[in-house]
């Protein structure tokens, strides 16, 4: 009997999700999947399970900008005209932001930021010259000062991730 209960209750969801009007709710993210969608429950115990993190799937480049909110945290969504599809427009508290455009990405969070182009990565770059101008033994003149070249490379591994 239950079993049939929540049939019939999913359907009435359906339903409602179908004929009402586009709205923008107000929700908790449960679940944060691999595929730039979030689970969702609304404030009154709606589960949605597929809300887009961007309102556009594809654009056949690749290029994209992904904010990924905080698992627990506030979002508002709003229903996309048409359907019954649902979008992440705002967030209270925001785990990870993702760029890409052509081979080029930046990834910003905790941790601290990625930037590549294709292989190449610009904390790679930066500490390639530091590890360099370590080495460079001066014999007329003033040496690098080796104590500035360690903590610079110290703070670029900060800033950067690996």
């Amino acid at each position: 009997m239950s079993l049939e209960i929540e049939q019939i209750k999913q359907e009435f969801i359906t339903l409602f999700e179908r004929l009402a009007p586009d709205t923008i709710r107000v929700g908790n993210v449960d679940v944060v999947n691999d595929n730039d969608t979030l689970q969702v429950t609304l404030s009154d115990d709606v589960v949605i399970s597929d809300v887009r993190l961007k309102s556009i799937i594809s654009d056949g480049t690749g290029n994209r900008k992904v904010t990924y909110p905080t698992l627990n945290s506030k979002v508002l969504v709003g229903k996309i005209e048409g359907g019954h599809d649902y979008v992440m427009l705002a967030c209270e508290s925001i785990d990870k932001e993702l760029w890409t455009i052509g081979n080029v990405n930046l990834q910003i969070d905790a941790t601290g930021f990625t930037i590549n182009n294709g292989t190449d990565s610009l904390k790679d770059a930066l500490t390639l010259i530091i590890e360099s101008v370590q080495q460079v033994l001066v014999l007329y003149g003033n040496n690098p000062d080796y104590g500035k070249l360690s903590q610079a490379l110290e703070i670029v591994n900060n800033i950067f991730e690996a």
